[in-house]
């Protein structure tokens, strides 16, 4: 699904001491009083709410529009360089601040957040239906909060000259309730059997096809699919010590490991109604940047694939939120699923939903094994966040757990996986087969009617 198509700018229109910016998901009102530039920042998706007012010590004077279009409005106060801020609002909601001056900024709340969180300066406050995320990127030097559970919340930012900071109201685009039922992936976990102790085919055999096809309907090959850079292979039956040199660390070219018996799966997936996604993880590769994204663009095209799994993000908000939509303009409407439990913020409970927006699916909660049912519905899920669809990495949970989080993810508008089936498959797997299908498939029923 290309979400870009999901969001827009909508109308930047200009009034005397007075801008309003209208994205799909949010109001931005831009306000120069004689001594402070004042911000409103509303939320448009699930009705119309005021989430926040920032206020600047400093005016913006003589503030003006200067470039719009559906993908972005700047906007520039004067004079130069004494009050100068840039302000530009993109398509997913995102308002990002580049000051040359200090700034100091009061933050008002309007709504209680049932989810607050606060690491390094950066914060998310979210509740059933929104939210706002803060991300001081840049030359922050103190951050004062208050209360942040009551609905006055309030926090004050001191920033430095030469600062950059980011805003986010979400959601920024609406659910894909349909999608959400009807996409169901077989994450490979392969990379070792069922009891860790060996490694299996990197390339699924018909017969597996023919099992997952029954389940679902999206292929997710994991990284060792790929030679790594001294044409070494995963090979059935090592032993799991050594693929470790193998796989993520060690791939910069993007060779299939058996490209023949590779392009024969993808082609037999394709047969069965499955889409096929592949291991390109930007966290990880040997290749940066441009070069990244050619090696992306040529498999794809070369292997006729459906999309891209990401292990990770980088550990830099900036680099992946250029990334990801550089990925997503070059998907188009193929699928992006990204692997985030700590990036891009190196924080297991604090992301960029204005960076998840351009996935399809997110997958969190990998090695965490218990967590809450607010840590289900605000970090994993992302339900009126990002509104991509959240899964959740079961693979290594007690089955206890698993069975009780089947009920929870319905809640919340989580999703799972499938990552192993036939005789690989152990209790977790087959409770999602035998307990977590059949109520997805109940509840896709009811959506159809």
């Amino acid at each position: 699904m290309n979400t870009i198509k999901m969001m827009s700018i909508q109308k930047a229109v200009g009034f005397e001491n007075k801008i309003e910016v209208l994205t799909t998901g949010a109001k931005y009102v831009l306000i120069n009083s004689n001594s402070s530039g004042i911000i409103e920042c509303y939320q448009r998706i699930n009705g119309i709410r005021l989430n926040c007012t920032i206020k600047f010590n400093i005016p913006f004077t003589d503030m003006c529009i200067v470039h719009q279009n559906e993908e972005r409005c700047i906007i520039n106060t004067f004079p130069f360089p004494e009050q100068n801020i840039r302000i530009q609002i993109n398509k997913d909601s995102a308002m990002e601040f580049i000051s040359l001056v200090p700034l100091k900024m009061e933050l008002s709340g309007n709504f209680i957040p049932e989810y607050s969180i606060e690491e390094n300066g950066n914060i998310l406050l979210a509740d059933r239906i929104g939210g706002i995320g803060i991300y001081p990127y840049k030359q922050m030097t103190n951050v004062v909060l208050n209360d942040m559970s009551i609905k006055e919340w309030r926090v004050l930012y001191e920033m430095e000259a030469h600062s950059r900071f980011i805003i986010s109201v979400f959601p920024p685009r609406e659910f894909n309730e349909e999608q959400s039922y009807k996409d169901r992936i077989f994450l490979m976990s392969w990379c070792t059997n069922k009891d860790g102790q060996y490694a299996t085919s990197p390339i699924p055999s018909y017969s597996d096809i023919d099992l997952m096809s029954k389940y679902t309907n999206i292929l997710v090959f994991t990284d060792i699919l790929w030679k790594n850079v001294k044409g070494e292979t995963v090979y059935e039956g090592m032993p799991r010590e050594a693929t470790l040199r193998l796989g993520a660390c060690s791939i910069y070219d993007y060779i299939p490991c058996d490209e023949e018996g590779f392009v024969n799966a993808v082609h037999y997936a394709h047969l069965r109604g499955m889409r096929v996604l592949v291991y390109m993880s930007p966290y990880y590769s040997l290749a940066r940047g441009e070069d990244y994204l050619e090696k992306v663009e040529t498999a794809i095209s070369k292997y006729d694939l459906d999309g891209l799994y990401f292990d990770g993000l980088p550990m830099d908000m900036m680099e992946s939120y250029c990334l990801v939509r550089n990925i997503r303009n070059l998907l188009g409407d193929k699928i992006l699923y990204i692997h985030e439990t700590a990036s891009p913020l190196i924080s297991n409970s604090i992301y960029c939903p204005f960076i998840d927006t351009y996935a399809d699916f997110t997958l969190r909660a990998e090695h965490t094994h218990d967590f809450s049912e607010k840590y289900l519905r605000f970090v994993v899920s992302g339900y009126n966040t990002s509104n991509a669809i959240g899964t959740v990495c079961y693979v290594g949970y007690p089955e206890e757990f698993v069975g009780k989080l089947i009920d929870s993810v319905f809640k919340s508008n989580t999703r799972f996986p499938l990552s192993y089936i036939g005789e690989k498959a152990g209790l977790d797997d087959k409770l999602i087969i035998e307990k977590y299908f059949p109520k997805l498939d109940e509840l896709y029923k009811n959506y159809c009617k």
